[in-house]
């Protein structure tokens, strides 16, 4: 029996419906486990004196756990989205210097995070962060030209979120990236994406601020760099050479600081143009 001939273009249809079929198995299962590759909740201890300052906000039969810390003083509040693998506890070191440099701040747990109920999702996070904006302006009676939203790592995709969806003061981004497939695979590759900011970027209109470390392997650099060209003006940056994802503030303590109160304590100003 003589050996099949096969021609090159039939290897070459071979060849690419493999790929094609790689390609979709590939995609299907991201698809599926998109939510457990995007979020990584930890434990984390939280002080008793910490748990008697928190409160429950309600978001789909889901209770979301929040922190809010008035300065009397201040006529701005930060409205804080934290990143992955972080939650109110371990980030509440830079709430209390937000207070101390003249800001009241309000932050929240994704579900799933800290004490906040169910399971991390897009839509939880999104859901949870409509529930904090609502919170300060509608129980608190915060004007929406007095908040300014901040997002750090993947508070980056609700931040974005609500600077589109409502009016703000302003909006700063700490390590952001333009989507999460993005930060994988450098482009949306598949039909599906989360978080997309660079589709939300070019809709919003507040004075916006970026902060991103030019050795970040976590959301590298280029993301802070689109994001920023994208942008509509007013915006600022701050590019912090020889810093990684998590270590700004200390990297640049002097520097962040100037930055960030400059920017926020000038909103009502740019706004005003």
């Amino acid at each position: 029996m003589g050996r099949r001939k096969y021609s090159f273009k039939s290897v070459l249809l071979r060849v690419l419906g493999t790929l094609f079929v790689l390609y979709v198995l590939i995609g299907f299962v991201c698809w599926l486990r998109l939510d457990s590759i995007m979020f990584h909740p930890q434990d984390t201890v939280f002080p008793e004196q910490l748990k008697e300052q928190l409160f429950d906000l309600e978001w789909n039969g889901e209770k979301i756990s929040c922190l809010y810390l008035k300065n009397e003083n201040a006529s701005k509040t930060i409205l804080y989205s934290h990143g992955n693998a972080e939650d109110i506890a371990s980030r509440n070191w830079i709430f209390q210097e937000y207070v101390k440099n003249g800001f009241s701040v309000m932050a929240y747990d994704y579900p799933g995070y800290g004490f906040s109920s169910g399971r991390p999702t897009e839509a939880g996070v999104y859901g949870s962060a409509d529930a904090a904006y609502l919170y300060l302006t509608e129980k608190l009676g915060i004007r929406p030209a007095d908040i300014v939203v901040y997002g750090r790592s993947i508070g980056s995709g609700p931040s974005h979120y609500l600077a589109e969806k409502y009016p703000v003061g302003g909006l700063v981004i700490e390590c952001g990236f333009t989507s999460i497939v993005r930060v994988g695979v450098n482009h949306s590759i598949f039909p599906f994406d989360a978080f997309p900011n660079i589709k939300r970027i070019q809709n919003i209109h507040c004075p916006v601020l970026y902060f991103h470390g030019e050795q970040d392997t976590t959301v590298p650099f280029w993301h802070g760099e689109k994001m920023y060209s994208l942008a509509n003006e007013p915006k600022q940056s701050l590019w912090v050479p020889n810093c990684g994802h998590s270590n700004i503030i200390q990297t640049v303590p002097d520097d962040y600081w100037k930055t960030l109160k400059d920017f926020i304590n000038n909103l009502d100003t740019i706004n005003k143009k």
